[in-house]
């Protein structure tokens, strides 16, 4: 068997092991929650606004309390108001907000918007917050004022979305395998030519 040939076996044989490796060692995911938010205060009170968010997971263990953030593709879209939010209407954005899970299972979020429009007279702002400080004061509980200094509230409700979404998570054997295919191919190219990759959170202020 000549060079070039031994070469493409082998070739063959990384890319085979490539195939091989199991689905869920190469995957993390993007995970996506619904919440709503149930007024039961204040002059909104008994209306309904609805939201989502996702999260890439691949950095969660699962275990103890943990939190992701922008850095980790926290994604948030809320219709509150009239008005849509996103993660980067976040006051101490971007190091907030922030998503908050005890032992795998979702505490919420720890979430605070203020909307002014230019006028006192006409002002959003909100919070999705909880009490306890060991876990990051995210929750379920809901703050709100709008165009009043008097704060009112409300729950929130959290629902997972599914399917996630699966995405490639490259780890150290696939990265060997690559480098190898990479350099074999370019070994075989070249034998063929000669032969030629946090401060804590409060509710929604008073102002």
């Amino acid at each position: 068997m000549n060079t070039y040939r031994k070469l493409a076996v082998a070739i063959a044989g990384l890319t085979l092991s490539f195939a091989a490796i199991e689905p869920d060692s190469v995957h993390a995911a993007v995970i996506t929650y619904d919440f709503r938010v149930d007024i039961t205060t204040g002059s909104l009170a008994n209306n309904t606004y609805e939201g989502s968010f996702n999260y890439d997971d691949s950095t969660l263990t699962g275990i103890g309390v943990e939190a992701v953030g922008v850095t980790e593709g926290l994604f948030i879209l809320f219709d509150f108001f009239g008005e849509t939010y996103t993660q980067t209407d976040e006051l101490s954005f971007p190091n907030f907000p922030i998503a908050v899970f005890n032992n795998g299972n979702l505490v919420g979020l720890n979430y605070l918007v203020a909307d002014f429009d230019n006028s006192l007279d006409d002002f959003s702002i909100f919070s999705i917050f909880g009490d306890d400080t060991t876990l990051l004061n995210a929750g379920n509980q809901f703050d709100y004022q709008v165009n009043s200094f008097d704060s009112f509230e409300g729950n929130v409700t959290y629902s997972l979305d599914s399917p996630s979404t699966s995405i490639p998570e490259p780890d150290g054997v696939l990265g060997v395998s690559l480098l190898g295919i990479t350099w074999l191919l370019n070994r075989a190219i070249a034998f063929s030519h000669h032969a030629q990759i946090t401060p804590l959170r409060r509710k929604a202020p008073l102002i």
